[in-house]
């Protein structure tokens, strides 16, 4: 799989409806290596996971994170994506 066709989406709506609660990204089982870092908006880490697997619900360290916005980078197969992403509990 091509990276630059990999959606990187900016906006999870953590509130347990079952839509959009977790960061999710397709086809991440095409690539060996799937990494995920997001920092906040003083660029402290809040997340990292080096075996990501679509289940980031917007935590840090088992408890919710403020509303807000955030920054992400995916690393696939060691190719760095990033973005930003808004978190929203509405």
């Amino acid at each position: 799989m091509e990276m630059d066709t990999t959606i990187l989406y900016n906006v999870i709506t953590p509130n347990g409806d079952g839509r959009n609660d977790v960061l999710r990204f397709d086809d991440l089982g095409n690539f060996s290596s799937v990494e995920l870092y997001v920092f906040n908006s003083w660029g402290h880490t809040v997340y990292e996971n080096v075996n990501y697997n679509n289940d980031w619900g917007g935590t840090k360290d088992g408890n919710p994170l403020p509303a807000g916005s955030y920054f992400y980078i995916l690393k696939l197969d060691g190719t760095s994506l990033s973005s930003a992403i808004s978190i929203i509990y509405e």
